[in-house]
């Protein structure tokens, strides 16, 4: 036996044996109800102001109030409850209106038996609407937070299509390369690569972004970049590829090198120096031992005693 589904009501009900009616079709098809009966607008406020319902049930036509109404009250009080107007008559001129103001459905009274089912469905569906909200809400999130990084980082962030095309250019990109946002816009990306690498080793990108090897996604890569005013740099290139939509998307991080470079080839130029000095060095104590191996010898010929050991 299936455990009963609790549900707080609230119905909108002159008629106090109509409201049993509803309760005692619910529960007799799994839910277990705790309700609340109102039938003036003062009530029905002051409900929504006091508790948290999962559904509103309500009659089409008070003496005075409405359903309608009461609709219209549950959306200025910006309300996500599923809503069901009830009425004992109703036709497709109510249908529509009702529907088109909000109402999640509407039940015939003289077709109760169909309440458990609308209600199932009611609840159904404004779960599914509170979990895409959820997602959507966490999706902005994640969007917001990705901005920020990509809007203070201080490592070129450039996003292009799979043709190369720009789709993104943060402001670190135009403090290493010299183009802003505004003129990359609808712009290939090999514009940032030498003449002779467009030409050469990455033709139109197409190894680097549209057919991008799988070795070099996620991986870092030097080359040599190009400004907007014709200088050339080292840099690092790191790619990632992700998909949107079936698009596919490359968003690569690059670091302009150069003072590491300058680093480099400074400590490059010391090691030289160093290496140097003590080749000079151990030619100096090799000459020492061959002068004092000559001294010697001289010594001995002389009859002497030999001065180094």
């Amino acid at each position: 036996m299936n455990k009963p589904i609790d549900l707080r009501l609230l119905i909108v009900e002159d008629d106090p044996n109509d409201a049993e009616l509803e309760i005692a079709e619910l529960e007799a098809n799994g839910f277990h109800c705790q309700w609340d009966r109102v039938e003036t607008r003062e009530a029905y406020l002051e409900g929504l102001t006091r508790t948290d319902y999962d559904l509103i049930l309500s009659d089409y036509t008070l003496p005075a109030f409405d359903g309608l109404t009461a609709l219209g009250l549950l959306s200025q009080q910006k309300q996500e409850i599923p809503f069901i107007l009830v009425s004992g008559t109703v036709g497709e001129e109510f249908a529509i209106n009702s529907l088109k103001a909000g109402a999640t459905d509407y039940v015939l009274k003289e077709r109760i038996s169909r309440l458990a089912p609308v209600v199932h469905r009611a609840l159904e569906e404004h779960r599914e609407r509170q979990e895409r909200k959820q997602a959507q809400q966490q999706l902005l999130s994640v969007n917001a937070r990705f901005r920020a990084i990509v809007e203070t980082a201080n490592d070129a962030i450039i996003t292009t299509d799979s043709m190369g095309i720009v789709q993104d250019w943060n402001p670190a990109a135009k403090q290493v390369f010299g183009y802003s946002a505004k003129e990359m816009e609808g712009r290939t990306v090999t514009c940032i690569l030498p003449e002779r690498y467009r030409n050469d080793r990455y033709h139109n990108l197409r190894e680097l972004i549209s057919d991008c090897e799988q070795e070099r996604v996620g991986n870092t890569m030097e080359l040599t970049g190009i400004r907007k005013d014709g200088t050339e740099f080292p840099m690092d290139l790191s790619l990632a590829s992700w998909t949107d939509s079936e698009e596919i998307y490359y968003t690569a991080i690059i670091r302009d090198i150069t003072e590491r470079k300058q680093v480099e080839e400074s400590l490059r130029q010391h090691n030289l120096e160093l290496e140097q000095f003590n080749k000079m060095a151990t030619g100096r104590e090799l000459r020492m031992i061959e002068l004092k191996q000559e001294i010697n010898a001289l010594c001995r010929e002389l009859g002497r005693e030999a001065p180094y050991a």
